[in-house]
């Protein structure tokens, strides 16, 4: 049957392997009994070579998805990207045999007695285990992004080794390279939006610290920090442009009337309409029996007690960088002025004079100025 490829072999090849890998009974006599299933299974596995042929594959196909390969700082790099149950959608399309080994290794032995809980997290920290034992440089995401997590959170550097041993983290040499990237990339972005962006908004204020110590001695007393932090924020309804001086009119008064007494003030139905639907409420409330009769009489004395429908606008997400470290205290006038020369000069990288070029230079600090 090995050697020869005439008809009536090949006959008897499918027929062979028909009785012998679809026929229960034969199944059973070699795979079932419990003096041959560990040999034959054996044998089976190292001839259809299982462990590196399909399951090999997919976890080959997983390190590629986004999540679970190479760490880029150009990509989602916070805690909130390694959503479960995304991951798992993804392990149930990339990885489907794997997941169904872990679930049928898993399976509960006392089903009965104990409580079946969802496994999920565990089999996507198992796969990018694999995933990064495979391939350590280009399928480490997943370690990367949880040991940025983790050292965030204040966790030690011996305990980072330890979870780098059992492949949960990358190693700490390299969270801090990550580290180092992802602050001259949030550098550069600064200094884009900053210089760049007409719509960018610069905001500042002091923030003052004391710096406690343990043991107190002769000459050692706590010390007052006064420095300043900002962030640069792209004003979503900042026009285009940006905001001049030009467009500040001393002349035109805005007083406190012509707020409150504006037509869309004044005179809001949507309001009257939520003021009465709650009142309504509140009155049901109090004396259920005497209203019942009210409000089960007419349609239109019933459309009374309805909150009305408002076309709520979409939120939408602004756009902000953390300044880097301004060491300076602008409670004072030198001190704002150095302020103002940390943060255009030397983060957002504007060469120019601040008395040559005053009126760009303004339209930035007039923002960020409290009064």
């Amino acid at each position: 049957l090995c050697s020869k490829e005439d008809a009536v072999n090949t006959r008897r090849k499918a027929s062979l392997a028909t009785v012998m890998y679809t026929d229960p009974e034969v199944l059973d006599c070699f795979l079932g009994l419990p003096n041959a299933r560990h040999e034959a299974r054996k044998a089976l596995i190292d001839a259809l070579d299982l462990g590196n042929n399909e399951l090999r594959d997919e976890i080959r196909s997983l390190g590629d998805h986004e999540h679970f390969g190479r760490f880029t700082v150009d990509g989602d790099t916070g805690f909130e990207s390694l959503n479960m149950a995304e991951l798992v959608d993804v392990l149930q399309t990339r990885a489907p045999l794997m997941l169904q080994l872990l679930q049928g290794t898993t399976k509960s032995i006392y089903q009965q007695r104990e409580r079946q809980n969802d496994f999920g997290p565990r089999f996507v920290l198992i796969l990018a285990i694999l995933c990064f034992s495979q391939r350590r440089n280009s399928a480490s995401n997943f370690q990367t992004i949880l040991g940025l997590y983790l050292h965030s959170k204040g966790v030690k550097r011996r305990q980072l080794d330890l979870l780098t041993q059992l492949g949960v983290t990358v190693s700490y040499q390299s969270i801090m390279r990550s580290i180092k990237l992802l602050s001259e990339k949030a550098a550069e972005s600064v200094a884009e939006t900053g210089c760049q962006s007409s719509d960018a908004v610069t905001a500042y204020d002091n923030f003052e610290q004391v710096e406690g110590v343990k043991e107190q001695r002769v000459g050692e007393n706590d010390r007052l920090h006064s420095v300043t932090t900002g962030e640069v924020i792209r004003g979503i309804d900042i026009p285009p442009g940006g905001l001049r001086q030009d467009m500040l009119n001393p002349q035109a008064e805005l007083r406190t009337g012509d707020i409150f007494f504006a037509p869309g003030n004044s005179q809001d139905t949507i309001e009257h309409q939520i003021s009465r639907y709650f009142t309504v409420q509140a009155i049901r409330m109090a004396f259920p029996e005497a209203t019942r009769s009210i409000f089960t009489s007419t349609a239109s004395t019933n459309s009374i007690s309805i909150m009305p429908a408002i076309d709520i606008l979409k939120p939408r997400k602004t756009v902000h960088y953390p300044l880097g470290l301004i060491p300076y205290d602008e409670s004072s006038n030198s001190g704002n002025l150095a302020v103002l020369e940390n943060i255009f000069r030397k983060q957002y990288g504007l060469s120019c004079n601040l008395s040559s070029n005053f009126r760009g230079y303004k339209q930035f600090a007039i923002i960020g100025l409290r009064p």
